[in-house]
């Protein structure tokens, strides 16, 4: 625990937590053609150094040559080493196999794989004390990482094997001119009040008791609100109390806003996406 506690000083040697993010292919009309690698460009030129974090990408199951090439460029071109780029392969074979639409959408738009390929390395490959997957899309203030690293500090004192981080997302372009290296939580809120699906981050003691092959149980964790948070003063999440809904608008059922204090918070960027189109597809 004394390792522990001061991992997130300066002038650390070895980043204690692995943060991914999924680069997957661009799925018109869900997305628009270029939406998922303007998001991701946004996220490299804007989003803050976190002292202690070990940044890494997965693109993952990309089918498009040209577009995997172009994602690849952008990552290499904006100073991410060559390391720290994992690939899941788009297969082929795997792919003409399947007999339905509906198998083959799930191929090509399932990030779960990426989750597990990210755990595995972040876990088992470099010991990581906590590692976080998370979509391409996703962006962290400097505050937030704050309140996340407390967060991580105080789970793993508590000895939890998993943590539940809220998410919310914006519902237009995001601007420059209010969301940036300096942006904090509170600005973030003012732009991004609606509440979508949180996501998890493992601590390395979890390998002891499942394999990376069963990490799909991530869901089942997001359901579970009550025993998924790093918060030890509180049995319960301060952020179980509002459901993992896509359509969760908390900002109309309270301002408090308390578990972002106590959590920290991610944001995901503007998705342009036809609902028409989902509607008629779900």
């Amino acid at each position: 625990k004394r390792i522990f506690s001061s991992l997130f000083h300066y002038g650390i040697s070895k980043p204690q937590v692995g943060l991914y993010r999924v680069i997957g292919n661009s799925l018109p009309p869900l997305q628009s053609d270029d939406q998922v690698l303007k998001n991701v460009e946004y996220v490299l030129r804007n989003e803050p150094f976190f002292e202690g974090v070990s940044k890494k990408w997965i693109l993952n199951r990309i089918w498009n040559e040209t577009y995997f090439q172009l994602a690849y460029k952008i990552l290499v071109e904006a100073g991410i080493s060559r390391k720290d780029i994992l690939i899941s392969c788009f297969d082929v074979k795997e792919f003409q196999g399947m007999d339905s639409f509906e198998s083959k959408k799930n191929y090509l738009s399932s990030i779960d794989h990426a989750k597990e390929l990210g755990l595995s390395d972040g876990i088992v490959g470099h010991g990581f004390v906590w590692t976080v997957v998370l979509e391409g899309s996703t962006f962290i203030t400097a505050d937030s990482w704050i309140m996340m690293r407390k967060m991580f500090k105080s789970a793993h004192s508590s000895g939890l094997k998993w943590t539940k981080i809220p998410k919310h997302r914006v519902d237009r372009e995001q601007q420059i001119s209010w969301l940036d290296s300096e942006t904090d939580v509170n600005t973030l809120l003012n732009h991004a009040p609606t509440k979508c699906e949180s996501d998890i981050a493992f601590h390395k003691s979890i390998i002891n008791e499942t394999t990376t092959s069963e990490y799909t149980l991530w869901q089942s964790l997001i359901s579970d609100g009550s025993n998924s948070c790093g918060n030890i003063t509180n049995k319960q999440c301060k952020c179980s109390q509002y459901s993992e809904d896509y359509q969760n608008n908390v900002r109309e059922e309270s301002r408090d806003f308390a578990y972002v204090n106590t959590c920290g918070l991610l944001l995901q960027l503007h998705r342009d996406m036809d609902m028409n189109w989902l509607l008629y597809n779900d």
